[in-house]
């Protein structure tokens, strides 16, 4: 048992290390998203983090990989669905592709492929929101936190946006939308409250600086 959990965080591991690697690339690499599909059969067999997030969580609490690790799976599993729901529908989008400089630039989750039939009319950043995260310890949720949260989102995607304007990437949305999946044992009371802190948050942000690019947001329950 020793030998397989140590295989399965090695895995793991090297699966950071290769994210790593491709986020802080030698300037000049090719991105290998820009002309890649998601929704083709050869692209969609790598979405493999939900059945590693299974196979993680399924362990005993004892054996389980680190929360940074689970957490990780967590957000590339999230966001993994959503490729398959935008799939499902019609749309031909790109994964995890860099439009900023190669040390330091933005990659956005979701983009749509430039020639495709039916469009994104935004980029999508995929959040993953772990109600656990933001509860304190009597179980309530802590909203304040989550909003301080929402405006630093919101800054990563008017970086986005801001680089979108001057990349030469092909086919880069002019808009980004933040898109929440709300995960964990959650009420429909506090699904509700969550959503209103996110869009209450949105909307003090986009008063709060009128000359930024203004940001919308979807919030819903993970999808499966």
């Amino acid at each position: 048992m020793s030998a397989a959990i140590d295989q399965f965080v090695d895995a793991m591991l090297d699966d950071a290390v290769r994210h790593w690697t491709r986020e802080r690339g030698r300037a000049g690499d090719a991105d290998p998203a820009v002309g890649r599909n998601e929704c083709l059969p050869a692209s969609r067999a790598r979405h493999l983090a939900c059945r590693d997030l299974a196979a993680a969580e399924a362990r005993p609490r004892g054996q389980r990989p680190a929360l940074i690790v689970i957490n990780n799976l967590r957000g590339r599993c999230a966001e993994q669905i959503l490729v398959e729901r935008l799939c499902l529908r019609g749309f031909d989008v790109r994964n995890q592709l860099r439009i900023g400089p190669r040390r330091g630039g933005s990659v956005l989750d979701l983009t749509p492929m430039p020639a495709a039939p039916k469009r994104l009319p935004a980029g999508l950043e995929s959040k993953l929101l772990h109600a656990t995260d933001y509860r304190d310890a009597n179980g309530r949720l802590r909203l304040s936190h989550l909003a301080r949260q929402v405006v630093r989102d919101m800054d990563q995607v008017r970086r986005h946006m801001r680089q979108s304007r001057t990349s030469a990437v092909p086919g880069l949305p002019q808009r980004v939308r933040l898109f929440y999946q709300v995960s964990g044992r959650v009420t429909d009371a506090e699904l509700h409250h969550i959503a209103h802190t996110i869009y209450d948050a949105v909307a003090a942000e986009n008063r709060r600086a009128p000359g930024q690019p203004q940001i919308a947001a979807t919030v819903v329950r993970r999808m499966r």
